[in-house]
Order: structure tokens, then C-alpha cells, then sequence
């Protein structure tokens, strides 16, 4: 039995050809994403991977992730945005959506008018415990069925309120779905109803509206978006190999994944607000390596001046690398441009991670100092995962996602301050995700086999 696997993303065009008795890898290929025509580039991808493979060899399994045309696009509506709307946010993330916005308390004719500009495939609509406010997830249901959206509603609400609100929203014709409440009690976050939910969604709409229903001939469904995908493969294999993190450092964003606990092993400490779902992603979009190089150059100023001084290269003008690199299918000419590739590589990384772990406050109370931490405590994770063209082909990857571990002046951050690096090389991340719900066994070996140890570590 022999599988084809797909991701055809924003940036790359990814084919993965699998052996399942035998749980090996036959083949792989990745070409850039034609976004005019996907087409185009799933054909130039099958080009690269044919010679790899057997002749006259027949796929039964064939699936597809996918990520293009800007992936899934998504707005979340809440009650309080410290709250709801953040629950709604980890929600979103962890089904493979991009969150365009979040939105607290009751919408206004300014908000309506930003999300019909945003145009986003799926507004995720929480809002109120249950048992708590009602009446905010009704008005602001009420507010959205005048507005003119091609989109779809997910309400993850108070359940006292929801059915009203999916009568009001598909009143005026949204296609509208009702999940679980994100927040059904105050400091207790649910997502997996809700996540289930938009990839349903997913599958029913946005493939068919992206225009890649075309594909199926020739990849087979597309099942899931790509970020869940990748998920799903990083759960999979950490139920072998325990808590990892894992950064995919795109020409778009970085995204950086945490399959952790996230508990403190510090009985001083004391956890506050909404602790992250043990599985869980964020997404950095100011963060890349090419089309938002320009963004992740103005975020990582500082910090690429140090990492310039210390690895004593020349000073580098900054905003023209940006709108050189910013160009997708741009190269390092030479080694200096590699070596600064690298530091903004490393740069990316290092911030992704600081806003995706949790950070502590220290507060002085009469009794004396008092520990709050906000967010996931990573710091006893001891595997990190990269991921992604820039980190497969650098020189020194693990000079990049050595970002991930603690820096001095970061000792409020909960990163680790050791751990082994490895590197999805052979691009099977998504492969195995898409394998993983029915063929676990052969998903983990593949990973077994094709993550690579990076040198000294």
C-alpha cells in the first residue's frame, strides 16, 4: 500500500510518496506555489518526485493539506478579550487558521465595517460562560446578520444563548455551526469542539471556495488545513518522546508549536489567566523570511544588530536586505548574504518563541514577593523541532534555533535553557499528520526516521 501526501501551501508545494507496510519514505519534492495557477506548481512537484519513485507504482491512499491562497482566514468576536476572545483565539490557532483580529465586547458599526473589509472565511463568535452573560453573544449576533459577508459562523458560547444565536444568523442566510463553549466556566478553556467544528468548515467551504476541489483527481481530499497537519504529526510523535516545541519558520510567518503541559514545576508559582491548551500553536505574521521580511527587520532591529556584532560581521543595511530578501524566490549570492539570512533566521525564531511562552510577573504583596506566570512554563521542554526551508539549508541550524532557548536578559521567560534540536529535513511533518488518525504506527516511524539530530546536540 503506498500513500501520496500533499501540502500545497502559500509559499511551497510539498508531495511526500510513503511506503505504508514498509513505513518508509519513497520520495520527496517541493517547488514554489504558483498562486495563479495551483495547478501549475502540483504538476511541476509531481515532476520532482517522479523519478523517485517506483515505476508503475499505484497510490491507494492519497490526501492533501493546504495553506494556500493565504490559508484559513479567520475573526473572533468575545466578550472580554482577556478571556473569551483569547480562548476563541487558541481555538482558532490550534485548528490551523490564521486570526485576522480579535474582537471584544459588543461589536460597533466601526468593527462591522473593519470585518467586511478583512473578509474572513470563518468568524468564530464566543462570548459568556455558561450560565453567564447571554445577552452580549446574542447582540453581537444580531449585529453581524447586517452585514453582508460571504463567510461562515462558528458560535462557541455561552449554550444557553447559542441556539438563539444561530436562529438570528441564519435568519439572514450565514451558514452558521454551534460547538461547544470555548469558556464554560471562568479559568476552564475547552477548544477541541470548536476546533472540530472549523475544520468541518474547512473542508465544506474554503477548499471548495479556494478553488482546490480541481486537485482531488490527482491528490485526494484535502483534509485538514496545513498548521493542523503539522500539529497532528508533533502530537503524535511526542506520545512517544515527550513535551517538545517545534518553530516552522516560514516566508510568511513563523509558527511555533508547543506539545507541553505547560504547568510550572515551581511550587512559588502561581499560574494566572488562561493556561494553553497542551497542544498548542501560535502564529507570528510579521515574522518571515520573505514576504514579511520587511516586518520581522523592523520588529528584530535591536536584536539583529547584536547577533551582527557578535558573530563579527560587517554592519548590514537592514531595510535594503528586506526588500531584497522580501523577493520569494531569492537566494544568498554569496557568503555574506547567507550569514545574514542566517541572523534574521535567528532573529525570527528567537521572537516567535518569546511570545509564545509564558512569561512571569514578579508582585510584592505584604506577605513578600509573590510569582505569577502568564502563559505555558516551557522550560523543562528538552527537544525543540525545526522546521522549514530556511533551517533545513542554513549551515548552522542549530545556531537558529538555539533562539528558542533562554538568552541573558530573558530570565522572565519560560524557555528552556537546554535541549537537542532536530530538523524535518525531508519535509514529513504534515505527511505524518495526515497519516497519524489512521495509520499512527507507520506516521511515527517515518518521523523516527527522517527527523535528524543536528550536530552537538
Amino acid at each position: 500500500m503506498f500513500a501520496l501526501l500533499a501540502d500545497v501551501g502559500s509559499t511551497y508545494t510539498k508531495l511526500c510518496a510513503v511506503d505504508l507496510d514498509r513505513a518508509t519514505l519513497l520520495g520527496t519534492s517541493a517547488v514554489l506555489t504558483d498562486q495563479e495557477n495551483i495547478r501549475r506548481g502540483v504538476d511541476q512537484a509531481w515532476d520532482e518526485l517522479q523519478p523517485q519513485l517506483p515505476p508503475g507504482i499505484q497510490f491507494g491512499v492519497r490526501r492533501a493539506a493546504s495553506s494556500a491562497a493565504g490559508g484559513l482566514r479567520l475573526v473572533a468576536v468575545g466578550l472580554v478579550p482577556e478571556l473569551t476572545g483569547e480562548a476563541a483565539r487558541m481555538a482558532a490557532l490550534g485548528a490551523g487558521a490564521k486570526v485576522l483580529k480579535v474582537y471584544g465586547h459588543r461589536l460597533l458599526d466601526n468593527d462591522l465595517q473593519e470585518i467586511r473589509r478583512l473578509a474572513p472565511d470563518i468568524i468564530l463568535l464566543v462570548g459568556g460562560t455558561d450560565g453567564g452573560d447571554r445577552e452580549n453573544l446574542i447582540a453581537n449576533a444580531k449585529s453581524l446578520a447586517t452585514v453582508k459577508l460571504e463567510t461562515a459562523i462558528v458560535i462557541a458560547g455561552n449554550r444557553e444563548a447559542a441556539a438563539e444565536a444561530q436562529a438570528i444568523l441564519q435568519e439572514a442566510s450565514f451558514p452558521c455551526k454551534v460547538a461547544g463553549n470555548v469558556l464554560p466556566r471562568l479559568g476552564r478553556l475547552e477548544v477541541d469542539s470548536a476546533r472540530q467544528v472549523i475544520r468541518e468548515l474547512f473542508l465544506s467551504r474554503i477548499v471548495l471556495a479556494k478553488g482546490l476541489t480541481e486537485l482531488e483527481a490527482t491528490l485526494g481530499e484535502v483534509v485538514m488545513p496545513t498548521p493542523a497537519a503539522v500539529l497532528a504529526g508533533l502530537k503524535l510523535y511526542a506520545t512517544k518522546w515527550g513535551e517538545l516545541i517545534a518553530i516552522d519558520l516560514g516566508g510568511a510567518t513563523t509558527d511555533v508549536y508547543s506539545i507541553a503541559s505547560g504547568c510550572s514545576l515551581d511550587d512559588t508559582m502561581q499560574s494566572v489567566g488562561l493556561m494553553p491548551p497542551y497542544a498548542h500553536r501560535t502564529v507570528e505574521a510579521d515574522l518571515g523570511m520573505r514576504s514579511s521580511a520587511g516586518t520581522a527587520i523592523s520588529a528584530a532591529t535591536p536584536l539583529l544588530s547584536q547577533l551582527t556584532r557578535a558573530a563579527d560581521l560587517p554592519a548590514c543595511d537592514w531595510p535594503s536586505f528586506a526588500t531584497t530578501a522580501s523577493q520569494a524566490e531569492w537566494l544568498p549570492a554569496n557568503e555574506l548574504e547567507a550569514a545574514q539570512e542566517q541572523l534574521l533566521a535567528r532573529a525570527c525564531v528567537q521572537q516567535a518563541v518569546n511570545r509564545h511562552v509564558g512569561f512571569v510577573e514578579t508582585v510584592a504583596t505584604p506577605q513578600g514577593r509573590s510569582y505569577l506566570l502568564r502563559g505555558k512554563d516551557l522550560s523543562s521542554v528538552r527537544q525543540i523541532i525545526g522546521i522549514g526551508g530556511a533551517i533545513k539549508f542554513s549551515r548552522n541550524p542549530g545556531f537558529i534555533l538555539a533562539g528558542a532557548l533562554q538568552q541573558a536578559g530573558e530570565l522572565q521567560l519560560m524557555k528552556p535553557s537546554e535541549a537537542s534540536f532536530q530538523c524535518d529535513a525531508a519535509h514529513v511533518l504534515f505527511a505524518a499528520g495526515l497519516l497519524a488518525a489512521s495509520y499512527p504506527e507507520c506516521a511515527l516511524k517515518l518521523l523516527e526516521q527522517t527527523l535528524q539530530l543536528l550536530p552537538g546536540t
